[in-house]
């Protein structure tokens, strides 16, 4: 049995801009699911106890997959899902190599060490045993509920963004807190650790891990950050909001383009920072590193994405469909977007 508490996801799935399929491709096949063959569905029942105590269970129905997060040569993927569950998968041998109860959000450290997931507080996994190395306090309650948790590269720190409250930074190897970093709800590392970069509705900021000090503090809103992505090659970042998703000039902040409309769920530059991916209340969107729209595809039944850092795979969390979580070869699906745009291009000419 499953009892289920439902948390919901602000805006997941919602739309509040025109549809920015104009270039449509059609999404290929997964190359395979990751499937719990031991979790089954349950119908919601009422179980009676002894002298008169009952307990009424959901079943599985409401069970949704609501994080992801890759080590960075693809070779694992955790998985965090309401209410509690949490599995941690070989992805090329389609095989479960760990699962744990308690906990939606989940991070793995790049080398795939480290495992930190929400739950009894903010554990820090050793995956190498499967124990608890170290709890970081942490409040349950509804005005701390835990939203995202990422790693650096080198798996030092930790940040911890929650509902409503300034992202913090701990030290992963002490639990100890670092830094709270003001006016930055969201945010993430670039990709050699020395910054975050985030905002809230009215800010963007860019921090320096090596103190912790604010580089630049930009204007920003009225919209608040659903995601954010970093490619400090190209000197380019992702806001995503609400309502859209903005390029922007890592060092100006100046607006690069308009990159989707409706809530921004997951916005990502492949390694080389030449294409795009944005996933919102209109689909999936590819776009090339100027901000134009390569192709689109609604992508309906699915929620969740994310892109291991190697860019190997795509994964993206199939609807009701309880903890799955389908793989593509991010190749194929690129590949796809590439064939549907010389194909509209052979056509008119």
């Amino acid at each position: 049995m499953v009892a289920v508490l439902l948390i919901s996801v602000a805006g997941m799935g919602q739309s509040s801009s025109p549809s920015v399929h104009k270039r449509s491709f059609e999404l290929p096949k997964p190359a395979f699911i990751l499937h719990d063959q031991k979790l089954h569905s349950q119908r919601p029942h009422t179980a009676f106890g002894p002298n008169g105590s009952f307990a009424v269970y959901a079943g599985t129905s409401m069970i949704q997959v609501s994080s992801l997060s890759f080590s960075a040569d693809g070779r694992f993927l955790a998985v965090g899902s309401t209410p509690g569950i949490v599995d941690v998968w070989d992805v090329g041998a389609r095989r479960k190599v760990r699962a744990f109860r308690g906990g939606t959000s989940v991070a793995l450290s790049a080398d795939g060490r480290w495992l930190a997931k929400d739950g009894n507080g903010i554990e820090l996994v050793d995956m190498t045993s499967g124990k608890v190395q170290r709890t970081i306090p942490w409040s349950n309650d509804s005005d701390h509920v835990v939203e995202t948790l990422s790693f650096d590269p080198a798996g030092r720190w930790l940040l911890v963004a929650t509902n409503g409250l300034d992202l913090k930074a701990f030290d992963v190897r002490t639990g100890s807190l670092l830094a709270t970093l003001a006016n930055t709800r969201r945010g993430v590392f670039s990709s050699d650790g020395s910054l975050v970069v985030g905002g809230d509705y009215r800010h963007l900021v860019t921090w320096d891990t090596e103190d912790w000090r604010v580089v630049r503090d930009l204007p920003n809103g009225p919209d608040y950050v659903t995601t954010v992505a970093v490619n400090s090659a190209k000197d380019m970042e992702i806001i995503g909001g609400p309502n859209s998703a903005r390029l922007l000039k890592l060092a100006t902040g100046k607006e690069l383009a308009q990159i989707g409309g409706g809530y921004t769920n997951f916005a990502s530059f492949t390694r080389a920072g030449s294409e795009i991916l944005t996933f919102s209340g209109t689909g999936l969107a590819i776009w090339n590193s100027d901000g134009e729209l390569e192709c689109s595809t609604p992508a309906n039944g699915y929620d969740d994405m994310a892109i291991s850092p190697d860019d190997r795979w795509l994964a993206a969390a199939p609807d009701k469909q309880l903890t799955d979580v389908a793989i593509w070869k991010l190749k194929d699906v690129l590949a796809a977007c590439t064939g549907a745009t010389e194909s509209r291009l052979a056509r008119s000419k």
